[in-house]
């Protein structure tokens, strides 16, 4: 997880984030994620805003049926 915040410049949160995601992609433990991830040289960027004052990235607006057809709300 060093690696990931020296290297990498995440955060704690957000390299604890991406390995665990990873981890849990590859079926693996958190050191065979950041293994994988320190040979494969791939750069989280995915996972910049995480620990950060940063928005989040927008979600799709949910919809709900009105009597006159879907509409999106606010």
């Amino acid at each position: 997880m060093t690696i990931l915040i020296d290297e990498f410049g995440l955060s704690h949160e957000a390299a604890l984030h991406y390995l665990r995601i990873t981890a849990r992609s590859m079926s693996a433990t958190l050191e065979q994620a950041a293994l994988d991830i320190v040979l494969s040289h791939n750069a989280p960027h995915r996972y910049d805003h995480i620990g950060t004052n940063a928005t989040a990235p927008a979600t799709k607006a949910r919809r709900r049926r009105t009597p006159f057809g879907p509409k999106n709300s606010a």
